[in-house]
């Protein structure tokens, strides 16, 4: 908005640098100024410093708050839906388990790759994070790479390959053979 379609609607307007005017604010009996008015960039900056809310400042001249800027701003986006909301909330939660899994993942390698061989504990616990990581991929929307693809541990046979396979994947890993 240009500062004269404010301004002119304004009274006891000066101004004190340019671009920069106080006012006498339009929302409480004002008998000093006490509103002020900035142009910066493509907007105008509104204060009043007796507290009034710039929505009433604007209402008191018949102006709304979008009419402080030239264009609407870029990054704003229409609120989410309940719907949205609560995915958004889901796909937070998945991806707050999926770091602990993933935690369960690379201490077992780090074991592995030490040339440490898991006890049955360590490798059911690995198959469950294993499971937990896929479908955690699925709530967020995520799918995983092809098993056929370079650098990923093929599909499971057997829950009791899942150590071996990953353990095998590290050496890989470690040799420079896949990225890591």
């Amino acid at each position: 908005m240009n500062a004269d379609t404010l301004l002119n609607r304004l009274e006891r307007v000066r101004e004190t640098a340019p671009g920069q005017w106080l006012a006498c604010c339009p929302a409480h009996e004002d008998r000093s100024p006490s509103l002020s008015i900035k142009q910066a960039d493509d907007r105008l900056l509104v204060h009043c410093f007796a507290g009034c809310p710039a929505g009433d400042v604007l209402a008191a001249v018949g102006l709304e708050l979008r009419d402080l800027f030239d264009k609407p701003l870029d990054h704003h986006r229409a609120p989410l839906k309940p719907y949205q909301r609560q995915r958004q909330g889901q796909a937070f939660e998945a991806l707050q388990s999926l770091r602990v899994e993933a935690l369960v993942v690379l201490i077992a390698a780090d074991r592995m790759a030490a040339g440490q061989r898991l006890g049955w504990r360590d490798t059911d616990r690995l198959h469950d994070a294993f499971e937990r990581i896929l479908d955690g991929c699925k709530v967020v929307g995520a799918k995983p790479k092809d098993a056929k693809s370079p650098g990923h541990p093929p599909e499971l046979k057997r829950p009791s390959e899942f150590a071996d396979q990953v353990a095998d994947y590290m050496q890989r890993v470690n040799r420079g053979e896949v990225p890591a």
